[in-house]
């Protein structure tokens, strides 16, 4: 069994993407590939209760080549979404039960048929199982949490406000087709604060195949192994920034290092990525991480491809532009128009051409 040194307790995005790898299925992704719009503009973030929203997208000679309709209840939660084609037929619709506000099953169909059914049970708030079936009601996907019995208390980076109160995952088992032999196991300990001090990945055998240690805290040594992912976090002031670093070895023996930079109210600044000290991406923001100015990613430390985000006085987005070909020729802008402060227009352009339109509508 490996054993790697970690040198912090909380895991960034950075680490569960080295995680990733081990992953046997993603239960919201079909959902997400035809729902990102509603999402990605924060559409469903800002629905009423009971309330109607369309999306018409139009091609560029303004023909009409999709609608797509989220229902939502009392609580504001997605109950229907339907997807249809510019000449109405049906091409995916997704029914949401719940239970008070914790989300209990779905049926997903495309093209007027069963593709699968979802479900879930919870104890309290918490998630306690997903399993996804075939239109042949055959389990393809099946995953058990397990809880902490311990309540926990999470604070922010000046630890002077908490920003999470309760139990931390100690178990999570993914299962392979069928629902009974597991894939892999995921078991987490934590210290007296909740702080997590191991993490270990156990295989299909029940056999322990990596671990990660999160117990130190201190900067220390590097290792690198095909089974080790190894870690270091500390912070830093300068300037009354507060300056989080964070460095880790892949399993291929890349070093990453991001550092993630906040003013002295714990606002986000700007995250820079390094792999082996060069840099790979970089971004900017107003504040806060819903809010990017300026996404910039490098190759070879050179600069290869960048995003630009402008926001109205009221923080909504008004426009983004992508940049290609070393970030110097603009290739792709959507602009967002509004009317009361609601969303009515997104429009799409392509080297100054406008190749795709959306109409909102709110009912």
């Amino acid at each position: 069994m490996k054993k790697a040194t970690v040198f912090f307790t909380l895991i960034p995005m950075s680490i569960s993407l080295a995680f990733s790898q081990y992953r046997s299925y993603s239960p919201d992704e079909y959902i997400f590939n035809y729902t990102s719009n509603f999402y990605r503009w924060g559409l469903s973030k800002n629905a009423t209760a009971n309330q109607k929203i369309t999306i018409t997208g139009k091609n560029r000679k303004g023909k009409v080549v999709s609608v797509k309709t989220e229902h939502f209840n009392e609580d504001t939660l997605v109950t229907l979404f339907e997807y249809k084609d510019g000449k109405g037929k049906e091409k995916s619709k997704i029914l949401s039960m719940y239970n008070g506000k914790h989300l209990m099953r779905r049926e997903i169909s495309k093209n007027g048929n069963l593709k699968y059914k979802t479900k879930n049970t919870f104890e309290g708030r918490y998630r306690t199982s997903y399993t996804k079936y075939n239109s042949k009601e055959k389990i393809v996907a099946k995953n058990e949490n397990t809880f902490t019995k311990k309540e926990y208390v999470t604070f922010n980076l000046n630890k002077n406000y908490p920003i999470y109160k309760g139990k931390k995952l100690k178990n999570s088992i993914t299962y392979k087709k069928g629902g009974e032999k597991q894939r892999n196991k995921f078991v987490y300990e934590y210290d007296e604060e909740g702080k997590r001090t191991i993490t270990t990945l156990y295989n299909s055998k029940n056999e322990s195949s990596y671990v990660w240690d999160y117990t130190c805290k201190e900067e220390g040594a590097l290792l690198a192994s095909k089974n080790e992912s190894n870690v270091c976090k500390w912070q830093e002031a300068n300037n009354g920034m507060l300056i989080e670093v964070i460095r880790k070895t892949s399993p291929k023996g890349k070093i990453q290092k991001t550092i993630n930079t906040y003013d002295a109210d714990t606002n986000k600044v700007s995250t820079e990525t390094y792999m082996d000290d060069v840099l790979s991406q970089k971004t900017t923001y107003d504040k806060i991480l819903s809010k990017p100015l300026v996404w910039e990613n490098y190759k070879k430390g050179k600069l290869k491809y960048k995003y630009l985000y402008v926001y109205a006085d009221n923080g909504k987005v008004l426009n983004t532009k992508f940049y290609g070909k070393d970030a110097t020729k603009l290739t792709y802008e959507e602009n967002f128009i509004y009317k009361d402060e609601q969303l009515i227009t997104v429009e799409n352009y392509s080297k100054g051409k406008l190749i795709r339109s959306y109409a909102i509508n709110y009912q």
